[in-house]
């Protein structure tokens, strides 16, 4: 069945591929490669997907810097206007985002849950086109509701190393 899937998946390619600007590339770069390019927290590289990785790597090979981006909002922030999908309309601002995590650690037990608050903080991996001194810039409006730090994680670039 294994044989019958990979025909079945070069023929896909075939017929696409002539179509795209740049060739298809449906498999996982290795972990490995990924460090080679980028320094990511490896939780956040375990919780990748396949189609995510692929993302990640191509993004750096095409020149874009990658930034881990923080965001804790307030836990007064359900008493606001704001929505949580607004975080990821702020974050396509930057960039692209390629992957985004959960965190979870300050969600307290059910039996200490307070519905009012917030609890939950986030962090991202945005492609981006943005220099590291216009990305806070960019992002200062999240500071009205929360806490917020972005990380360049390129190790080849030249703005990685100012």
């Amino acid at each position: 069945k294994s044989d019958e899937g990979d025909a079945i998946l070069e023929r896909l390619i075939s017929l696409i591929e002539p179509r795209t600007s740049i060739p298809l590339m449906l498999d996982a770069p290795d972990d490995a490669s990924l460090e080679n390019l980028i320094s990511l927290d490896p939780v956040l590289l375990d919780c990748a997907t396949a189609f995510e990785k692929r993302l990640i790597f191509d993004a750096v090979e095409a020149g874009k810097l990658c930034y881990v981006v923080t965001l804790r909002p307030s836990e007064k922030i359900l008493k606001t206007s704001f929505e949580p999908l607004d975080l990821y309309r702020m974050l396509e601002v930057v960039g692209d985002i390629l992957l985004n995590l959960p965190i979870l650690e300050d969600v307290p037990d059910i039996a200490e849950y307070d519905t009012d608050k917030y609890y939950f903080s986030f962090k991202f991996l945005v492609a981006s086109d943005y220099a590291p001194d216009l990305i806070e810039d960019l992002l200062a409006t999240f500071y009205e509701i929360g806490e917020m730090s972005a990380r360049l994680c390129n190790k080849n670039s030249t703005q990685a190393q100012n």
